[in-house]
């Protein structure tokens, strides 16, 4: 199963993105194709070169922090991705082939002009509570329940909290998932629990999980 985001053709033939493959090779192009589909509907992935070396291209042994720090600062420079805070954003035109994702999870960046913008004569609401406990709590419950519990250091805080908006509800689903379609397989044959919560839960949340067919004698075909 894969995470449901469209590549054009188009794309190998884009001026900015063999900008990129010239000044920084093919490896930075495949690291960027491969961010595509770790982006959320509102076309945002997260900043941290750490993370992003984690989920998106974790078997890449020869890559280094530093590396994808970078190349991440060359796409922004070159205009591929836009620098917002914390989070990296691919430019609008990302819904020209994602156009299946519904109008309320887009996100435009005159939106993100109106959140920054305080009327006047206003006073500001004061900042709610930090979350943090709730998360780590959200997160203890879903690192219970995953078999394979090696790793845990790896997933950071910024994926703490992506996991925490998902929702323990349909993060419990995920897992449920995931053991399901692994009951066969020997536990050390399973990917660590850090593996699966930078990235491997996605294949399993309810919107990009497809329920497996049953033959005829009520065998399920993984």
């Amino acid at each position: 199963m894969a995470r449901r985001r469209y590549i054009s053709t188009e794309i190998s033939v884009d001026k900015t993105v063999n900008k990129l493959a010239n000044q920084y090779g093919l490896g930075a192009v495949l690291l960027y194709t491969w961010m595509i589909p770790h982006a959320e509907d509102n076309r945002s992935i997260t900043a941290d070169p750490e993370e992003i070396l984690l989920t998106v291209i974790p078997g890449f042994r020869n890559v280094s922090v530093e590396d994808v720090t970078k190349i991440v600062k060359a796409m922004v420079e070159i205009g591929l991705l836009v620098s917002n805070d914390d989070k990296l954003y691919f430019p609008e035109s990302f819904y020209k082939y994602q156009s299946y994702i519904p109008e309320n999870k887009r996100f435009f960046d005159n939106e993100n002009a109106k959140r920054r913008k305080t009327p006047k004569n206003t006073v500001s609401p004061s900042p709610s509570p930090s979350p943090s406990i709730n998360i780590n709590d959200d997160f203890e419950t879903l690192w219970k329940l995953y078999p394979r519990k090696e790793g845990k250091g790896q997933v950071s805080p910024t994926q703490k909290e992506k996991i925490f908006k998902i929702g323990i509800e349909e993060m419990t689903r995920a897992v449920q998932r995931f053991i399901t379609a692994k009951k066969d397989t020997e536990k050390k044959f399973l990917p660590y629990g850090s593996t699966f919560f930078n990235s491997g839960y996605v294949d399993y949340l309810d919107a990009n999980f497809t329920e497996p067919e049953k033959t005829d004698d009520g065998t399920v075909l993984w």
